[in-house]
């Protein structure tokens, strides 16, 4: 199991995410986003294994994320009712 982190590189001007799992991708592969209202975050969710990975930054307050958020954390937070 590796350690999870995200990491940015001079020749890309994408972030990179690793993973537990050992998945590594660019910030356009995540999609999928947990609302976790009962901390009051957004978190990214590995698209290799499912996880919700706050290594990888969170999203707080959801009051602020939601005033912001488009595309797939938009439509999160809209299935959350938050």
């Amino acid at each position: 199991m590796t350690n999870a982190g995200v990491h940015r590189s001079f020749e890309s001007s994408r972030i990179a995410y690793e993973c537990h799992c050992g998945w590594i991708g660019g910030d356009n592969e995540i999609i999928e986003w947990d609302i976790q209202p009962e901390r009051n975050r957004a978190v990214r969710v590995c698209p290799a294994c499912g996880r919700s990975v706050p290594e990888w930054g969170t999203h707080s307050p959801l009051d602020g994320v939601r005033r912001v958020a488009r595309g797939p954390l938009q439509e999160a937070l809209e299935a959350a009712n938050r």
